[in-house]
């Protein structure tokens, strides 16, 4: 599925978009795509995750599709917050399975792999894929929660 249609854009201070949000009702999952430069800041980082979590809350699924293609750089400074803060709040809302199409950025690459490593020991079923199809497609086949 192309995802074209963003819900929810968010802006740099200087207008250029950092992270677009979407549900897809097919799939019954959220979707964000990252646009995110390492010169950007970890506030950019919790900003976007902050606006994850009010968008499951909204949505009630338990799966995400997130999409790092185009993010450059490392995020690891901000990976404790995700852990200890970001990630119990997004589990207490219901997401298990977390797809990632990795960037094909080196370090960012890296940034997400240490967070699989970092994370599945809490509850979230994470995985990092190179391409969407396979990312959509592993996600697609994780047992959805019961209503």
């Amino acid at each position: 599925m192309k995802y074209e249609n963003p819900e929810i854009i968010l802006k740099t201070h200087l207008g250029q978009t950092y992270l677009t949000l979407e549900y897809d009702p097919v799939n019954h999952w959220g979707y964000s795509n990252w646009l995110w430069k390492d010169d950007y800041g970890q506030n950019y980082v919790k900003e976007g995750c902050e606006a994850m979590l009010l968008f499951v809350e909204k949505y009630r699924f338990d799966r995400w599709l997130n999409d790092n293609r185009l993010v450059e750089g490392t995020w690891d400074e901000v990976n404790e917050w995700i852990a200890s803060s970001w990630l119990p709040r997004l589990l207490a809302l219901g997401v298990r399975h977390y797809s990632v199409i990795n960037s094909p950025d080196l370090y960012s690459s890296l940034s997400s792999e240490f967070m699989e490593e970092s994370v599945n020991f809490l509850g979230l079923n994470m995985r990092n894929w190179g391409d969407q199809a396979n990312a959509a497609e592993w996600l697609r086949k994780q047992e959805p929660a019961k209503a």
